[in-house]
């Protein structure tokens, strides 16, 4: 998953050094820095896009009556099954740290 405030970090970092091939009146620093700001801006959108089809695939599943998981749950069952899928599943099991979600149980 891509972190938004390190996207928006990036972003301002390419702007400045649009800015500043700008103020220095080189082109191939201001060609170079422009196509970074383009790949800054595709990752956004693709985020973005990937976030609104995870909730439409979320919306579709509750209106079929299907229990959708919260993301601790998601993330619960994620470090679980990389346990499992260890070399020594009993050990990586014993050193399991992480505390089954509240919703779970309370479901």
């Amino acid at each position: 998953m891509v972190n938004l405030d390190m996207l928006k970090h990036q972003k301002a970092t390419v702007l400045n050094k649009i800015v500043d091939a700008i103020r220095a009146d080189d082109e191939a620093a201001f060609q170079k820095a422009f196509e970074e700001y383009s790949e800054v801006i595709e990752q956004a959108v693709l985020a973005e896009a990937k976030g609104l089809v995870k909730a439409n695939d979320n919306q579709i599943l509750l209106g079929r009556g299907v229990r959708v998981l919260t993301s601790e749950e998601r993330d619960y069952y994620q470090k679980l099954a990389g346990a499992m899928r260890a070399p020594d599943p009993k050990q990586a099991l014993a050193n399991f740290n992480v505390v089954l979600p509240e919703t779970i149980i309370n479901a």
